[in-house]
């Protein structure tokens, strides 16, 4: 029963062009959230194989909705997006260019993706959550204070020499120097996001 349930939804998800009907279909605040996060670190893996997507199952109400004591409760047949993992190619470790969007120019993306980020009303809805986030979760500073934090701890437990006698070290590795580069990245990223995201 499951599997034809999720199948069925499946179907109807992907096959789905219209603002009013994918929003009745997935969960659109966690798939907002999931996009910035995996296009900010420019995850082209987070939009094919290492994506989760959840539903509560048949009859199941969503236990974040409220005032569902009534008979009958919240019935949700909605998808949602998360979480967030396997970022090994992220962050310009594969593709160190900071331009364009995953979803728009990767060829393994799905056309689900595609339609959905060309959809009006999740444009605006992305739109939104970047303005309310790029203070806060998606701010410079904070981000680049908490690599800094990270640096410091790493360099004062002795981890980058645990890690490279554990595994492996190159004459190409130096994590002072990748730090630095990332941190550059990561500042490329947010200009691109910002300037393209306010744009659209």
């Amino acid at each position: 029963v499951e599997t034809e349930f999720i199948s069925d939804m499946m179907i109807g998800v992907t096959n789905t062009d219209s603002d009013w009907v994918i929003s009745d279909k997935i969960d659109i605040p966690t798939f907002v959230d999931y996009w910035l996060v995996e296009e900010f670190a420019r995850n082209n893996e987070g939009f094919t194989r290492s994506q989760y997507w959840y539903t509560f199952g048949v009859h199941q109400n969503d236990p974040n909705q409220v005032g569902c004591e009534s008979e009958g409760g919240c019935v949700d047949y909605k998808f949602y997006m998360g979480p967030v993992w396997d970022f090994n190619h992220s962050f310009g470790g594969i593709i160190t260019e900071t331009e364009r969007w995953s979803t728009e120019i990767f060829y393994a993306v799905s056309d689900f993706w595609y339609k959905l980020i060309m959809q009006p009303a999740f444009k605006n809805e992305v739109k939104r959550r970047w303005a309310e986030t790029k203070y806060d979760i998606f701010d410079s500073t904070k981000i680049l204070d908490k690599i800094d934090g990270i640096y410091d701890d790493f360099k004062k437990n002795g981890a980058i020499i645990r890690d490279n006698n554990r595994w492996f070290a190159t004459e190409n590795q130096n994590f002072d120097r990748d730090v630095i580069e990332l941190k550059k990245w990561i500042l490329q990223r947010l200009f691109f996001m910002e300037k393209s995201v306010c744009g659209t």
